[in-house]
């Protein structure tokens, strides 16, 4: 029987790299705004000019541990975008192998095939996380190594744990906000104070140097990230009243929401029917998963079409809640099977589906069909020399190479748009819609400006 649960494990891994292939099949990896701060950033630090953005901005608003990863890639010579799909590969797979230390080693479930698949393959959003070249995936992988060390019992490595947790908040500043559930769990099983600051030493560490940096670089240490002015009650009250008249405008948003919220409220309610390291999880889990949800609410001006991508990290956690419920339940092994394939067959067929269309359309951003046509129509070798703005800067260097500053914002004045940018620029304006709650969208017709090339959405120009 072992064995063949092991080729069980094996088949459903297969499957899901399968999956990712699919959406990475056409182009790579997906490629946002986010990838591109990232990549110049690992670009410029390979070539020795420090953290240095496309757009000639410090690289100050997140941590540095992604873009040092990328910029191996660099300092190698290797093709940078089959180096970071090489990497997201290893880290999807990775994230797999801890998934199924913790099911079949810490949390000794049955049935942990069907619980596998459960964890790493229902939630669409979990599979984004690797389809995006973004720091969510290497997080992902951290936080389930994390929490499988976490777990252990005789050969736990204190040193392993504290360096772990240093480098989840080198990956992504979310950890801060799971900080607060960890630190209550640990209150609760009365570790000492001795301990928690071992465990935390490497993580202020790490941090506090790269603060300092910013600091000495910019005059503040989260860059645009201005904590006293994000959080406050009030938006707290109005995110909740967002959030549940949302829910009847937005189901698709929504529903994931609900459901992830519902395991959290079923897991609380039920956690004292557990013994063992599944309670010892379910209290971890819902105290981070807690901890960081009424964090995202405090903060003013969240964007709820995001609320996915931020609840996408804490997905395969909070799924292994109702895989240890389900596995406690004296039902029949029948029953449990068909319970768990009626969520997991819909959501696969529809998984695919999507997958199959990013397979023919590319997997999103400056890596899909539309932002392809550019590159192949040889647009850096129109564009001439001298310092370049754009409505679309990430996709102008994606495409040349080459930096490229921001047109003015939606909401910035001229002076201010002047002290950032100097006059006389190249304007390469893209007539896209993407951005237009963002982007200044009349800029280019409030300038005297020289055409030197135009296509039916694009044209670049010479400001006079």
């Amino acid at each position: 029987m072992e064995k063949h649960r092991k080729w069980f494990v094996l088949a459903i891994v297969a499957f899901l790299n399968y999956l990712l292939f699919i959406g990475t099949c056409r182009y790579g990896l997906a490629l946002e705004v986010d990838s591109a701060n990232y990549f110049s950033a690992a670009q410029s630090l390979a070539k020795g000019n420090g953290f240095l953005q496309f757009d000639e901005f410090r690289y100050l608003n997140a941590p540095p541990l992604y873009p040092i990863v990328l910029s191996l890639g660099y300092l190698l010579g290797l093709p940078i975008q089959a180096y970071a799909l090489v990497l997201h590969f290893f880290l999807f797979n990775g994230s797999l192998y801890f998934l199924f230390c913790i099911l079949q080693k810490r949390l000794n479930l049955n049935h942990v095939p069907m619980y596998l698949f459960f964890a790493g393959g229902f939630y669409f959003n979990f599979f984004h996380v690797f389809l995006f070249a973004l720091s969510e995936a290497g997080f992902v992988f951290l936080l389930l190594a994390w929490v499988n060390e976490l777990l252990k019992e005789e050969d736990r490595s204190e040193v392993l744990l504290a360096v772990l947790l240093g480098l989840l908040c080198m990956q992504r500043y979310a950890i801060w906000l799971l900080l607060p559930g960890i630190l209550i769990v640990w209150f609760k099983q009365k570790k000492k104070i001795l301990w928690m600051l071992g465990q935390l030493l490497p993580a202020l560490l790490f941090s506090g140097l790269w603060w300092y940096r910013n600091f000495l670089v910019s005059g503040t240490p989260f860059g645009q990230h201005k904590v006293e002015d994000k959080i406050s009650l009030e938006a707290f009250g109005i995110n909740l009243l967002r959030l549940f008249t949302g829910v009847l405008e937005h189901l698709n948003l929504f529903v994931p929401l609900l459901f992830f919220a519902l395991i959290l409220f079923l897991g609380s309610a039920l956690h004292r029917k557990l013994r063992g390291k599944g309670r010892e999880y379910v209290h971890l889990v819902i105290a981070m998963s807690s901890s960081y949800l009424i964090l995202l609410l405090l903060q003013e001006n969240i964007s709820f079409i995001q609320m996915p991508r931020y609840l996408a990290v804490l997905w395969p956690l909070v799924l292994l809640i109702a895989a240890i419920y389900l596995d406690a339940f004296a039902w029949p092994t029948w029953t449990k099977v068909l319970l768990v394939m009626a969520f997991l067959v819909p959501q696969t067929i529809l998984l695919q589906h999507h997958l199959q269309i990013k397979a023919q359309y590319g997997a999103g951003g400056y890596h899909s069909n539309d932002w392809m046509y550019w590159k192949n129509r040889d647009l850096e070798q129109k564009i001439p020399e001298g310092k370049l703005v754009s409505n679309y800067p990430d996709m102008v260097w994606w495409i040349t190479d080459r930096h490229c500053e921001y047109t003015p914002f939606k909401d910035e004045n001229k002076v201010d748009y002047y002290q950032r940018v100097e006059r006389g620029k190249i304007l390469i304006w893209f007539r896209k819609n993407e951005r237009k709650h963002v982007m200044n969208m009349d800029f280019r017709n409030s300038l005297p400006v020289e055409q030197i090339y135009a296509l039916n959405a694009c044209e670049v120009s010479r400001i006079k």
